[in-house]
């Protein structure tokens, strides 16, 4: 992998990334994502990887359940001295209590965030439905390399319509504002069409989109060369022509280049720089440089940023809430591992939906139509202690649950997949209790295995009823979990 500044002529070799593989035989990655930005306060450029594992025996691993694991991130950080190098960073904010974030496809860079188009994955999923439902949805995925955070944001509202498709899509600056290109097929209109959404706020599960353009065009966008002309690949061209196509004369332009697959068609935006990558020169520097104004685009650093990542994006967690006595025993269980691994004081729940993506108002009308549709109560049963690679499942207690209507745990996948649906899931999660949010070694997580037992040797076998059903606003980047509040709860009829 190497730095390379065009306007110079210069790049670097960077040493080699870590090995992302880890031990379980059952893991290999199914893809790396990279992305390169720019830190304001080390004034250092970074480098990240994500790797993305996919298990291979899904099909007898747990019970038939397919566990798809986080992804792991490596960071260079490139400040052109001999401290330079990579570190593995922690993913806690590509996650929700039932679902990982999977960054795929890098879009670019633009004004201190880096960006993906990316997906929502359960993290759990029985085989039986993950045909329905493997990927929960398309999103926004961005990177904070001050922060070294993760954040997201879904698409516009009819990127999610079933009886809409859309390809191709691709996340370009246009009039300094982020725009979002995509090509539309609908069930009801043959033949493709061309649309240009833009980002007015981001802020909220939603943020606000605008769509500004549609025409008809087949051709793949790249970038803009300007605020009215796009730069294409043809994708009717088997050579991979590359075009520019303005939106007000809606002219073609063929460039002469040496065609390539469409596949491979890729365009780069940068700024004119004199920095060097090898070390020596200050960042201040590149807007000295005579040639500064020549890029195609050159973005400068903007607050603007951060202060619409700052704007915190709630999710919200239906839970299945056990009966006092039931909280008492499990908390001390609770307590005995924060005192040997730290972390977070956690309520004793069972997510029963989680990544609930509504406005405040939408979410607490939906729970409270719950009402009518989940009116009595259910057991559940204790039947395994796991520890996993996530932060908000580290260690738990997997809770009984059947499709066959025979077994005595029907009820409460019956519940469970009652409240999914309510929220707009075609599939439950899988239900657990988590006794710790946290981060272990395989050594540690032996380690907690066997506190649980020692503390609580019958605690796999408990039974208890639920009784009671509350709706969480959750921000899933406190990891102290403070910011987290209880906004509604009802209870469940004793049948």
């Amino acid at each position: 992998m190497f730095l390379w500044n065009p306007a110079i002529q210069e790049c670097k070799l960077l040493p080699p990334k870590p090995n992302l593989q880890e031990p379980p035989r059952y893991r290999f990655f199914l893809f790396d994502s990279m992305a390169f930005g720019y830190d304001p306060n080390s004034k250092g450029y970074k480098v990240v990887n994500i790797g993305v594992p996919y298990p291979m025996d899904k099909e007898i691993e747990d019970n038939g359940y397919y566990i798809y694991h986080p992804p792991k991130v490596v960071l260079y950080t490139h400040l052109g001295t001999d401290s330079d190098s990579w570190r593995e960073i922690k993913t806690y904010s590509l996650e929700t209590q039932t679902t990982i974030l999977w960054p795929e496809t890098f879009q670019m860079y633009f004004k201190d965030v880096c960006y993906w188009i990316g997906r929502e994955q359960h993290k759990e999923l029985h085989g039986f439905e993950a045909g329905e439902e493997e990927f929960l949805k398309n999103m926004i995925i961005l990177f904070d390399p001050v922060d070294e955070v993760f954040h997201d944001m879904l698409l516009p509202d009819i990127f999610y319509d079933r009886t809409e498709y859309f390809f191709g899509m691709r996340l370009l600056v246009w009039n300094e504002s982020i725009a979002l290109f995509g090509l539309q097929n609908t069930l009801t209109h043959l033949g493709a069409s061309f649309g240009i959404w833009v980002m007015d706020v981001f802020g909220g599960p939603k943020g606000s989109w605008t769509k500004h353009i549609t025409f008809e065009l087949t051709e793949k966008p790249l970038a803009f060369l300007n605020s009215n002309e796009i730069l294409m690949a043809d994708t009717e061209d088997t050579n991979g022509c590359i075009i520019s196509y303005n939106l007000t004369t809606k002219k073609r332009n063929h460039f002469p280049n040496q065609s390539v697959p469409d596949d491979d068609s890729a365009a780069v935006v940068y700024v004119n720089s004199i920095v060097s990558v090898l070390g020596g020169n200050k960042l201040e520097s590149r807007d000295k440089s005579s040639n500064a104004g020549l890029s195609l685009f050159k973005y400068s650093s903007s607050p603007l940023s951060h202060s619409m990542l700052d704007k915190r994006t709630h999710l919200y967690s239906v839970w299945a809430i056990p009966p006092d006595e039931v909280s008492v025993r499990v908390k001390k269980v609770m307590e005995s591992l924060r005192a040997e691994f730290n972390g977070p004081e956690i309520e004793p729940h069972i997510p029963v939906v989680g990544s609930i993506r509504m406005a405040h108002e939408d979410v607490l009308n939906q729970f409270k139509s719950l009402q009518s549709r989940v009116i009595y109560s259910y057991k559940a049963k204790i039947n395994q202690v796991v520890t996993r690679s996530f932060y908000y499942q580290c260690v738990s207690l997997l809770i009984a649950s059947s499709f066959l209507s025979e077994d005595e745990s029907w009820k409460l996948w019956d519940t469970t997949q009652s409240c999914a649906a309510k929220f707009g899931f075609c599939n439950q999660v899988r239900p657990h209790l988590s006794l710790l949010y946290g981060y272990l070694t395989e050594e540690e997580k032996r380690k907690a295995r066997e506190i649980v037992s020692t503390l609580d040797e019958s605690i796999t076998n408990l039974s208890f009823p639920i009784t009671r059903l509350a709706l969480y606003k959750i921000d899933y980047k406190d990891t102290t979990l403070k910011s987290w509040e209880k906004i509604a709860e009802y209870p469940l009829r004793i049948n």
